[in-house]
């Protein structure tokens, strides 16, 4: 199959109906959001390649349940109205590399799945200026794996969230000027944090209910309100490595059980 010349041709049809499975961005361009329903690399390195999006969210993954979906070197833009920048509804994998996300009212990439033993993967990605979350994880079934490396979030509500079955992995990353660095926000949720940086949130790293989980080592909790949060009932696990400093609050007074090891 011969490349398309523009990721336009892609937005205006559900992507079942292409016949290939690989698509390369050739000139630049802003273009509409896509549906994608089955296993699919857009792949836009080289060239500058923008979802361009009012309204709306700009990337809906439903693909099929052995499917895997690589999404590289896009620049996704919600124009200050855009609903979530990718929305993940099903799918075995979803690969994010390389993207830059924003102005959307709600998530950057938000997991909203149905189904269990899914997975995620974010790398190189910049993520700001959004109503919601940066990275959102959750499943209504079973289990979801997420794993957010070298991204960069800021200006959002929370940057990365481990919600509902959600088992989320950060690291060499930075999440600052938020309501949360990192949030685990449902029983059963872990969010595991290392080498990693949390600045000048309200919250810099936070298990906010009762059976949550957080795990931290060799990070950096600077200029927070409050560093670390733990509900009742909530755990949190600390390398004994973490450099906390310049916060309001270090958390003192934790309710959850605090671990060092």
């Amino acid at each position: 199959m011969q490349p398309h010349r523009a990721v336009q041709d892609l937005s205006r049809r559900d992507l079942e109906d292409r016949g290939g499975r690989r698509n390369h961005c050739l000139d630049p361009g802003g273009f509409g959001g896509v549906t994608i329903t089955k296993a699919m690399t857009i792949a836009c390195e080289g060239v500058t390649a923008g979802v361009l999006v009012s309204g709306t969210n700009a990337i809906i993954v439903s693909a099929g349940p052995t499917d895997q979906v690589t999404l590289r070197g896009l620049d996704i833009n919600g124009a200050g109205t855009g609903i979530n920048g990718i929305r993940f509804l099903a799918g075995k994998a979803l690969i994010v590399d390389n993207c830059q996300i924003y102005e959307f009212t709600t998530n950057g990439i938000d997991v909203a799945l149905g189904a269990s033993g899914a997975s995620v993967s974010v790398k190189d990605t910049r993520i700001n200026n959004l109503g919601g979350v940066g990275i959102r994880a959750a499943t209504t079934v079973g289990g979801v794996s997420a794993s957010v490396d070298h991204v960069n979030i800021s200006r959002v509500t929370t940057g990365v969230e481990s919600a509902a079955g959600g088992n989320t992995s950060v690291s060499n990353s930075i999440m600052f000027a938020g309501s949360n660095g990192v949030l685990a926000s449902a029983n059963g949720a872990v969010m595991t944090v290392a080498n990693s940086v949390m600045s000048s949130n309200n919250v810099g790293a936070n298990a906010s209910v009762s059976g949550a989980t957080i795990a931290l080592t060799n990070s950096d909790l600077f200029a927070n309100n409050t560093a670390v949060s733990a509900a009742v009932g909530s755990n949190f696990i600390s390398g004994a490595n973490n450099k906390l400093f310049g916060n309001t609050s270090p958390g003192a007074g934790v309710s959850g059980t605090m671990i060092n090891e």
